[in-house]
């Protein structure tokens, strides 16, 4: 008996061995993952670290998992993480580069290429583009042409950008000169920085956010440095967070600077950068009921008569918009440029330095200020939330029962990040649900 129990101890120590050289091994790996020297912006994703959090959950919660227990879905189709043809690292990088600052590249070793055309033609649903072939390698494309995949029997590089550019050449270029590029290790990443699941660096100024994912719900923690905005100490809120709201949220900082920086965009999308520069005062907080109310608009038409003249006849229209509130400070002018309806009907008022605008034409906007620690605050429950120009914005959030978000000034020019993302399932991996 002695004998047995001594085989069983020796067989579990050489197993938890076994893993640590394992595990040692794959962190070892990650760190000469290929990223470029001049990177200014990085995103690290803890793959080891989510899969073992995901694997104990799902030991904990077996009949929620077996009910998709072959691999994490994408419609009736099923992604096996161990059949994609390429290597999954213990850590996941992607990175800029000098030449395209906005757009996120990475480079991964491809295991089988045979399964990875599988994979992407049949999970992603990506096709290969024979007209951005480049040289030895092929190309793949989404439909939006913001994700480029470029790869040959043993290398992938993918991009992903903001806007609709060819990225296949910068590809090309990463794979054909590595010697170009750095090991990760190089950068001697300070643990504060890649402490998350997911962790989101600026390494300019050592900025970062990090995700968490847990039970239950997804957590963001975050530390900002920033020029481009300037927060007070202590806001004083027009009107205190109403958690009864589909969405609530107030912001208080001076933004000139920003809407400077990005004035061009800005006015690309229609948004008048000039008149917010000179007339908006820094402060809007918002609140939005889950329920709809009706509009009534009179439509005019002119119809012949008998006598062969044109004659009005009037229709009355309803439609159905959201009951939305926002408090804007601002000079009395910008109440002047505000058109009266913008996307919807709205009703303007003032209230000393601040211009108040509803949706609803009986709504008593009851100001109740208080002071606040944090410059922003949010509440959104994105199940009641409807509003159908931001429909696509807030699909992606349909699994999540509420969000809090809260930024609080630090020191001038340094802002504390935290976020709350609550999911329906409180004992399930909030990755799990997601996906």
């Amino acid at each position: 008996m002695r004998k047995i129990l001594i085989g069983i101890v020796l067989c579990i120590l050489a197993l938890i061995i076994g893993c640590w050289i394992w595990i040692y091994n794959r962190q070892s790996q990650s760190q000469r993952a290929h990223v470029h020297p001049e990177s200014t912006f990085l995103i690290d994703i803890s793959v080891d670290e989510v899969l073992r959090d995901m694997s104990w959950n799902a030991l904990a919660n077996p009949s929620y998992y077996l009910k998709d227990s072959t691999g994490f879905s994408k419609g009736d189709q099923k992604i096996s993480l161990w059949n994609m043809g390429w290597k999954i690292p213990s850590h996941l990088y992607f990175f800029n580069i000098p030449s395209d600052p906005h757009t996120l590249f990475a480079i991964q070793k491809i295991t089988d290429v045979e399964k990875f055309e599988v994979f992407l033609k049949e999970n992603l649903g990506l096709q290969l583009d024979s007209t951005f072939r480049q040289g030895e390698f092929k190309v793949v494309k989404s439909k939006n042409q913001l994700l480029t995949i470029l790869f040959d029997q043993t290398t992938m590089a993918v991009a992903i950008s903001r806007k609709t550019n060819d990225q296949s050449q910068k590809l090309a270029h990463l794979l054909r000169h590595p010697q170009g590029l750095v090991a990760i290790a190089d950068f001697k990443l300070a643990d504060t920085l890649v402490a998350g699941d997911i962790s989101v660096i600026d390494l300019k100024d050592q900025s970062y956010v990090h995700v968490f994912f847990e039970k239950g719900k997804i957590q963001l923690k975050g530390y900002l440095k920033h020029s481009l905005w300037h927060a007070p100490k202590k806001t004083s809120v027009l009107r205190a967070l109403d958690t009864t709201k589909a969405l609530s949220f107030y912001f208080n900082a001076d933004i000139r600077r920003l809407l400077e920086r990005y004035k061009s965009d800005l006015d690309q999308k229609g948004i008048p950068t000039d008149t917010l520069m000179n007339y908006f005062g820094g402060y809007l907080d918002a609140h939005i009921d889950k329920q709809m109310l009706l509009q009534e608009d009179t439509i005019v038409t002119y119809e012949l008569d008998d006598n062969f003249e044109l004659s009005p006849r009037r229709t009355i229209q309803q439609t159905e918009v959201p009951n939305m509130q926002f408090a804007i400070r601002a000079s009395s002018h910008l109440k002047n440029y505000l058109p009266e309806k913008m996307y919807y009907r709205f009703n303007k008022s003032q209230f000393e330095d601040f211009i108040l605008l509803s949706t609803d034409p009986k709504a008593n906007l009851i100001v109740n200020k208080v002071e606040s620690p944090f410059y922003f605050q949010m509440h959104l429950v994105p199940s009641k939330l409807h509003l159908p120009f931001m429909e696509d914005y807030l699909t992606p959030l349909s699994k999540f029962t509420e969000i809090n978000m809260q930024m609080q000034q630090l020191t001038p020019g340094e802002t504390i990040l935290k976020g709350e993302l609550g999911m329906k399932e409180k004992s399930i991996y909030a990755l799990y649900q997601w996906l």
